[in-house]
């Protein structure tokens, strides 16, 4: 969802494909999805409690839905709707993240990484060269720089993408000129979008081959971020270090403060460009529909985690003790 300036309530009217002809791809698609935006209602969404183990971490993908819970591993199974207990890793995974179909990934505590190879596993180590630790790992769409839709940040530094055999290094892995050092990235849809140490968002640009940015803010200068989120290349999400909550507007290509009134500790899209977040410090869980976040699930105040999947209806969330809920 694009905005255009700092009201709290948006303007369908104002929706409008990309105005650069290297995002001209993915036009009908976008205007397609701002429609769908525009007919979202404050309907509160279904809350479902799901049977299972107590999970610490979970990742939905585009069909795919995994979690963590303690040095367990877990895959949804749609048809029995459970969680089955997939055979980890000799080293347990820290950290899990869940792409377009089949791509699964994960890391354990000193940064090695894992994929789940399909349909009955096992997770293999993967590398690259040199010998590879990464800090941060996130999957989405392969549609960028001829990866597989995997992309991570080294724990010695650097951006480093998974090319369908290993990882390779990014060659702008100082994004620009050696001043900015890369500490999170986020895949979506379409490319990725990394955070600098300055808190500097950079957008991948598919035709170029490098990283754009670092992306403005409404009222001039650079926008700081403390986290972002991508569903399709141009929809990213993001929230300041006072919680603010931001959207990139591919028309200004700056990002725009959304619901000024409002604060989230956390924000999540995937494929649907639907966000989802946490409230700054209730454990509250929002929904973003018609120019505000509204409460979903209100009866729960201790949610932790917000993943959003695939489309409107296949969002999940964890508590703090480990309940599992579907929206």
């Amino acid at each position: 969802m694009k905005t255009t300036n700092n009201n709290t309530q948006s303007s369908c009217n104002s929706i409008q494909p990309p105005r650069r002809s290297k995002w001209s791809h993915v036009a009908l698609s976008l205007a397609l999805t701002a429609s769908f935006l525009c007919s979202l209602t404050a309907s509160a969404a279904t809350c479902t409690l799901v049977p299972g183990p107590a999970l610490t971490q979970i990742a939905v993908g585009s069909t795919q839905v995994w979690g963590l819970a303690g040095d367990n591993v877990y895959q949804y199974d749609h048809a029995t709707k459970a969680f089955n207990l997939i055979p980890s890793p000799v080293n347990p995974l820290t950290q899990i993240t869940v792409g377009e179909g089949q791509s699964v990934w994960g890391l354990d505590a000193s940064g090695n990484i894992y994929q789940y190879i399909f349909p009955d596993g096992p997770f293999v180590q993967r590398d690259g060269k040199p010998a590879l630790q990464l800090a941060q790992i996130s999957a989405g769409a392969a549609t960028s720089a001829g990866s597989a839709g995997v992309w991570g940040i080294g724990l010695a530094g650097g951006i480093h993408f998974w090319n369908g055999t290993e990882f390779e290094t990014f060659d702008q892995g100082a994004i620009v000129d050696g001043k900015q050092t890369p500490v999170s990235i986020s895949v979506g849809q379409g490319a990725p979008w990394i955070l600098d140490n300055n808190g500097h968002a950079w957008l991948f640009n598919n035709d170029t081959g490098f990283f754009d940015g670092p992306i403005g803010a409404h009222g001039g200068g650079q926008q700081v971020l403390s986290h972002i989120s991508v569903g399709s290349e141009l929809y990213a999400w993001g929230i300041n270090d006072r919680d603010d909550i931001f959207v990139y507007n591919d028309t200004t290509e700056v990002f725009d403060q959304v619901s000024p009134t409002q604060h989230l500790s956390s924000i999540s899209v995937l494929n649907s460009d639907v966000p989802w977040g946490l409230g700054e410090t209730s454990g509250h869980l929002y929904k973003y529909a018609s120019g505000t976040f509204d409460q979903e699930c209100p009866a729960v105040s201790s949610f932790t985690q917000v993943a959003a999947g695939a489309t409107a209806a296949t969002t999940w969330a964890i508590t703090n003790t480990g309940q599992i809920y579907i929206f």
